[in-house]
């Protein structure tokens, strides 16, 4: 019960996302238009939140069996770093923004090792560079490195 009403609420933004997304035009795989990655990031968003619904409606939990308890300091705390992100992003550019938030996501929400952290985060920022900038030929932030 408790993650059916996240669930609605982005199974209906990404109702929106995509409608909106439509109404700028999709273009085609080969020549995307701008409403291509959002409709597409929606529709992800969508199906996944529907399979979220439908395992909570379909789960069956024991009597006496709780359930999750919600850190909101993580949720504050990935929230703030996302904003600093925001912030930072066209003055860094996309790879150090990118190696330094999901460097320090990792670290201190997931609490995971400094050499894990940032191992995963360079990897995770060079592929999303390669598949955005190389593949899709999206602009990107360069900084003020130019990277």
């Amino acid at each position: 019960m408790y993650r059916r009403y996240p669930a609605l609420f982005f199974i209906l933004f990404s109702i929106y996302v995509c409608a909106v997304s439509y109404r700028l035009g999709l273009g085609s795989l080969h020549k995307p238009g701008s409403g291509f990655m959002p409709f597409w990031s929606g529709a992800s968003v969508g199906i996944l939140a529907a399979i979220l619904l439908i395992q909570d409606i379909i789960s069956h939990r024991a009597p006496g069996e709780t359930r999750e308890k919600v850190t909101w300091k993580s949720i504050a705390l990935t929230l703030c770093f996302f904003l600093v992100y925001i912030l930072v992003l066209e003055r860094l550019g996309y790879i150090i923004a990118t190696v330094l938030f999901v460097g320090t996501i990792l670290k201190t929400i997931e609490r995971k090792g400094w050499f894990l952290s940032g191992c995963v985060a360079v990897v995770m920022a060079l592929v999303s560079y390669y598949i955005f900038k190389v593949w899709l030929q999206a602009e990107l932030p360069k900084g003020f490195l130019g990277l």
